[in-house]
């Protein structure tokens, strides 16, 4: 992103990931993820308070496939950045961590 209109500076972001997955049988696959996030000028993230986010996060996943046309998603991943960027029921902290389940279901192999 350019820093002003006809500039030669310019604002960068970089964002290394690292993942690995491993399937356990033809129902069960599980998966990490390992990454770092730096804005700092706020090209693609801007958070709420305006801090620019710098951080990292790690993941993992449980997939589970009962039947081919079946998947259920299970991922907990923490976050934590250099400055308070991530919104909770008191204001901005520097941390965050959540589980998510999902479930899909394809209703046709010719979509």
């Amino acid at each position: 992103e350019q820093k002003a209109k006809k500039s030669s500076a310019y604002n960068y972001w970089w964002s290394p990931v690292f993942i690995s997955a491993y399937e356990l049988n033809n129902k069960l696959k599980v998966a990490a993820r390992l990454e770092h996030y730096n804005d700092q000028s706020s090209v693609i993230v801007k958070a709420g308070n305006g801090n620019p986010l710098i951080g990292s996060g790690i993941s993992f996943n449980l997939d589970y496939s009962p039947t081919p046309s079946m998947l259920v998603k299970a991922e907990w991943r923490k976050l934590s950045a250099t400055k308070q960027v991530y919104l909770n029921e008191n204001g901005f902290a520097n941390g965050t961590s959540y589980l998510t389940l999902s479930f899909s279901y394809r209703l046709s192999k010719n979509l």
